[in-house]
C-alpha cells in the first residue's frame, strides 16, 4: 500500500457546521471554490505524506494525548491572501488548541520531518477567493471540541474526501 497524505483535525458537529456554511453564504461568490459542509474542519496539523510504517507509529503516539475537551470562538472571516484561501478563525485563538497543536507536533516530530510554519488556526470556507476586504468581524460561533481525528486526505475526480482514520478523545 503507498503513502497517505493525513493531518490532525477538529471536526465540527452538523450544527455548527450549518452555522459555518451560514457564514460561506454571507460571502458566496460564482468564481470560488467553496468547500462542501462534509468536509470543513479546522487543521490542527498538518503532518503531509507518510508510509504505512510512519502512519501506524502516529496513531499509536497520538494515544498520548493528553489535553482536557475546549472551546473554540470563531469569530474572524479572513484570507490568506497569496493562497486565495476564504477562511474562518478567532481574533483571539484559544491556548488550548495553541497547545494541542504543539502537543501533536511533539509526537509526530521524531516519525516525520514537518514544516515549520506558524499555526493559525481555521476553517477554510472557499479556495480561489478573491476580495479587496481583507478581515471582518462576524457574530461568534462557539464550538465544544471533545474529540481529535486523524485524517486522511482522498483524491476523487471531482475532488477530494476527508476520511477519518482514527479518533480521539481529549481528556
Amino acid at each position: 500500500m503507498g503513502d497517505h497524505k493525513v493531518f490532525f483535525a477538529l471536526i465540527p458537529d452538523n450544527k455548527i457546521k450549518q452555522q459555518v456554511m451560514s457564514v460561506s453564504r454571507m460571502f458566496f461568490t460564482e468564481n470560488a471554490k467553496w468547500i462542501p459542509q462534509d468536509n470543513l474542519h479546522l487543521t490542527v496539523l498538518y503532518i503531509g505524506f507518510v508510509s504505512p510504517k510512519q502512519l501506524s507509529q502516529i496513531k499509536v503516539n497520538a494515544k498520548s494525548i493528553r489535553i482536557p475537551p475546549l472551546d473554540v470562538q470563531l469569530n474572524l472571516v479572513s484570507m490568506f491572501k497569496r493562497a486565495s484561501i476564504l477562511w474562518l478563525g478567532s481574533d483571539n485563538p484559544n491556548e488550548a488548541l495553541v497547545e494541542l497543536n504543539s502537543t501533536v507536533k511533539k509526537f509526530c516530530d521524531p516519525i516525520v520531518e514537518l514544516k515549520k510554519e506558524k499555526f493559525i488556526p481555521h476553517v477554510t470556507l472557499a479556495r480561489k477567493f478573491s476580495s479587496k476586504k481583507s478581515q471582518c468581524q462576524i457574530d461568534p460561533i462557539l464550538w465544544s471540541v471533545n474529540r481529535v481525528y486523524l485524517m486522511e486526505s482522498v483524491p476523487t475526480s471531482v475532488g477530494v474526501n476527508y476520511k477519518v482514520l482514527q479518533d480521539y478523545t481529549l481528556s
